[in-house]
């Protein structure tokens, strides 16, 4: 749901590009005063635990953040939102070319009418699934990818492992490779496969998820997830404004 309850908090939501999303929550994450000062030390040390180079972890939480919401980018998120914005009679309709984080979620009438449309597809696992290629290759042959997979992965929910069948709108490329650019990763595997634009199957990925037995890369999701929920949090309240 577009809406939800944060302790007494309910929270609304505004249309919302995926471009502008992504660049709030990283700002939210390492702007001025952001999540990640929080953090620092404590990822320094942890490269130092587990011999990782200096600033790998902020490397890997940096493109949590980034890559988070890729599976918004499906053809069945995109088809909802559209969908959606189309019946809401105070408010603009969608782009063409435009691809949405959020859609307009204040008033009654809006939740009257969410609440008639088909469920919203999913998009945490399916967005760590989509985008791994791209941190894998950039983290080869270390457990950071793990980290980075189980806090996308679990950015709304701690216990998410599952996915649904999705495949990504033609431009999604387009869409990441623009946020990844904008905030200094343009040069990473510019030429090479940089996210999965479908998966056939709806399958659990428990597996794929860094457990307490693991050691380093249970570590590193705890951090990288710390800071990735609640840039998302903040993030998404700047857009409201």
């Amino acid at each position: 749901q577009e809406q939800r309850r944060e302790g007494n908090n309910l929270y609304t939501y505004r249309l919302e590009t995926y471009e502008r999303h992504i660049h709030l929550v990283y700002d939210a994450a390492f702007g001025a005063q952001g999540v990640w000062a929080e953090m620092a030390d404590l990822a320094g040390r942890l490269e130092r635990r587990f011999g990782w180079a200096q600033g790998d972890v902020r490397k890997a939480t940096e493109l949590a953040v980034l890559l988070h919401d890729v599976g918004k980018l499906s053809k069945g998120w995109q088809k909802w939102v559209r969908d959606y914005q189309a019946k809401l009679t105070d408010r603009e309709p969608t782009q063409p070319g435009e691809a949405y984080a959020h859609t307009d979620s204040e008033t009654e009438e809006h939740k009257r009418i969410e609440k008639s449309m088909p469920r919203r597809p999913t998009h945490a696992v399916e967005s760590a699934l989509a985008s791994s290629p791209f941190y894998s290759a950039v983290f080869d042959d270390s457990p950071l990818p793990t980290a980075i997979y189980s806090a996308i992965a679990r950015h709304h929910a701690p216990f998410s492992d599952s996915n649904d069948a999705y495949a990504l709108i033609t431009d999604a490329d387009r869409h990441v490779r623009a946020t990844l650019a904008q905030h200094g990763f343009a040069q990473m595997n510019a030429d090479g496969q940089l996210i999965t634009d479908a998966y056939a199957n709806a399958d659990a990925q428990a597996n794929n998820i860094a457990k307490p037995e693991h050691g380093a890369d249970y570590w590193a999701y705890l951090l990288i997830a710390r800071v990735l929920r609640r840039a998302d949090q903040e993030g998404t309240g700047r857009g409201k404004i």
